[in-house]
C-alpha cells in the first residue's frame, strides 16, 4: 500500500485495497477492544458496571462507525484507553509492572500517531489535582522513571520523524470551529449518554473522587486540547476527540449501574433493567440511523457503480461531481473519469462531455422536485440509488447524457 497514490485510485482495487480487506481487521479490532478494555477495567468497576460498559461500548455509534474506517482510530483508542485503565491501577496499587505496561501501552499509542501525548495531559492533571488536595498520588519513583523512558522514545520518534519535514508541517490542515468539534463530540457520544456519565462522575465523587476526577479528565481534555488546536489555526476536528469515548462510556455505565441499584432495591428486577433498556434503544436507533443515512454513503455508490458498469457501452464517458469522480476511479478502475465544473471544479461542461456520457451526482439536500437544472450538465435520469427510511432524501443519481 506504501506504493499507492491518492491521485490514482483506479490501482487501488487491482492492488487489494477493497472494502472488506480494508475493513474486517479494522472490525476484529474493534471488537477485541470491547473484549480488552472490558476484561481491564473489571478490578476497576466491578462485574456489572464492566458488562454495561462493554454493552455501551458495543452499540455506542462513534465506536461502531470507527470500527469500520482504515484508519488508526481504533488502534488509538485501544492502546490510549488501555495506558489510561493501566496508569490508574499502577498508582492505585503500587506496581511498576503495571506502569511499565502503561508506557508502553502509551509509547504504542504515540507511534499510531502523536495526538496520543495528550494523556499526558490528563496524567499531569491528575497529579497537580491530588497535590493540591493533598492527597496520595500513588507515583513512585519509580514510575517517574518509567515516564521519564516512554517520554524520551516519544520525543526520539518527533525528531526523527520530521527532521526532514518543514517547519510546521505536522499540523498543516483546516481548524474545525470550537463550535462544531463540541457539539459534534456531544452528538458523537449521545446526549443521553452524556446525562448518564454526568451522574455517574457525581455519584462515584462520592465513593472514589480520584477515579471520578481521571475519566472526567480523560473525557474532556482531548477537546481542550483540539478546542487549543483550533485557536491557534492547526489542523482540528472531532473525531480527533474520539478516544475521550471510552471515559464517558466507563462514567454512563457507573450512572447505570447507580439507577439499577437504586431502583432495583424498590422495586425489583424488571424495574431496574427499563433505564438500561431505554438507554440501550436510543444508541440502537441512532446506530441505525447513523449507519443508513449520510449523504448517500457505503452501500449506495456500491450499487450506483454496478449499474452504470452493467449498463455503460464501450466508448462511453462516465464522470460527476468530485467525491463521484473519486467513486468513479475507484469502483470502475477508470483513470479518465471527468470532473464536471460546480463546487468543485471550474470550467465549461458541454466542453468536456463531447459524446455519449454516464453522469452520477449525489443529491444531499430535500427536494420536492426535480433539481436537475441546479446541475452543470445532466441528461435522462435512469436511476437513482437512496437511503430507503433515514434520510430518504439522500440518493446518488445516474444520468445518461
Amino acid at each position: 500500500m506504501a506504493g499507492l497514490e491518492s491521485d490514482q485510485m483506479w490501482t487501488w482495487r487491482s492492488a487489494g485495497v477493497t472494502e472488506r480487506n480494508m475493513r474486517t481487521p479494522i472490525a476484529l479490532l474493534g471488537a477485541a477492544t470491547i473484549l480488552v478494555l472490558g476484561l481491564v477495567s473489571y478490578r476497576i468497576f466491578g462485574r456489572r458496571p464492566m458488562l454495561l460498559l462493554c454493552l455501551l461500548m458495543a452499540l455506542s455509534p462513534w465506536h461502531l462507525w470507527m470500527s469500520q474506517v482504515g484508519r488508526f482510530y481504533m488502534q488509538l483508542f485501544l492502546l490510549y484507553n488501555l495506558g489510561l485503565l493501566l496508569y490508574f491501577q499502577a498508582t492505585q496499587g503500587g506496581r511498576l509492572s503495571l506502569a511499565v505496561a502503561s508506557m508502553l501501552a502509551i509509547v504504542l499509542a504515540f507511534f499510531t500517531t502523536p495526538i496520543a501525548l495528550m494523556i499526558l495531559g490528563v496524567f499531569g492533571l491528575d497529579v497537580a489535582i491530588s497535590w493540591l488536595r493533598r492527597r496520595p498520588t500513588g507515583m513512585r519513583a519509580s514510575f517517574w522513571v518509567v515516564g521519564a523512558v516512554a517520554l524520551a522514545v516519544c520525543a526520539t520518534g518527533v525528531l526523527l520523524t520530521f527532521a526532514n519535514r518543514a517547519e510546521g508541517s505536522a499540523f498543516i490542515g483546516s481548524p474545525q470551529s470550537i463550535p462544531v468539534m463540541t457539539m459534534g463530540m456531544v452528538y458523537m457520544i449521545g446526549v443521553p449518554v452524556v446525562v448518564t456519565a454526568v451522574l455517574g462522575f457525581w455519584c462515584l465523587s462520592a465513593s472514589d473522587e480520584r477515579l471520578a476526577i481521571l475519566l472526567a479528565l480523560a473525557a474532556v481534555v482531548p477537546l481542550i486540547t483540539f478546542v487549543g488546536f483550533s485557536v491557534l489555526g492547526f489542523d482540528s476536528h472531532v473525531r480527533y476527540t474520539f478516544v475521550g469515548l471510552f471515559a464517558w462510556l466507563a462514567l454512563a455505565a457507573v450512572g447505570l449501574e447507580v439507577v439499577i441499584t437504586s431502583v432495583q432495591d424498590r422495586w425489583g428486577h424488571l424495574a431496574a433493567s427499563l433505564p438500561v433498556l431505554a438507554l440501550l434503544s436510543t444508541l440502537a436507533i441512532a446506530d441505525y440511523v447513523y449507519m443508513t443515512s449520510g449523504a448517500g454513503y457505503r452501500g449506495l455508490w456500491n450499487q450506483a457503480m454496478a449499474y452504470v458498469e452493467t449498463h455503460r457501452g464501450p466508448g462511453e464517458l462516465v464522470g460527476g461531481d468530485l467525491v463521484a469522480r473519486w467513486m468513479i476511479q475507484y469502483y470502475l478502475e477508470e483513470p479518465d473519469a471527468l470532473l464536471l465544473p460546480g463546487r468543485d471544479a471550474d470550467g465549461n461542461a458541454t466542453d468536456l462531455v463531447r459524446g455519449p456520457a454516464w453522469l452520477v451526482y449525489r443529491v444531499d439536500q430535500p427536494s420536492t422536485g426535480d433539481r436537475s437544472h441546479e446541475l452543470p450538465l445532466t441528461g435522462q435520469l435512469e436511476a437513482y440509488f437512496n437511503n430507503q427510511i433515514a434520510g430518504p432524501y439522500q440518493a446518488i443519481n445516474v444520468y445518461y447524457y
